[in-house]
């Protein structure tokens, strides 16, 4: 599944996201993403497993926590 999405909040243990379209996260998933650098033009692949999720109101995107998988 490929979706894309917003970060909304970044730290040590993983990520805060809003995703853009139909995106179906499931707890305890892996998902494979990469966090874009501002400095450079280059994107860090990184593993998470999804440790939570709210669906925003239309059902059209998902908040949802991610921590990273080392």
């Amino acid at each position: 599944m490929t979706f894309q999405g917003t970060i909304l909040d970044l730290s040590n243990g993983g990520i805060g996201i809003e995703t853009r379209g139909h995106s179906f996260l499931e707890i305890g998933s892996l998902v494979r993403t990469w966090i874009p650098m501002s400095s450079v033009p280059v994107n860090i692949p990184v593993l998470v497993r999804v440790q939570w999720v709210r669906d925003k109101g239309n059902g059209s995107s998902q908040l949802a926590g991610l921590m990273f998988v080392l």
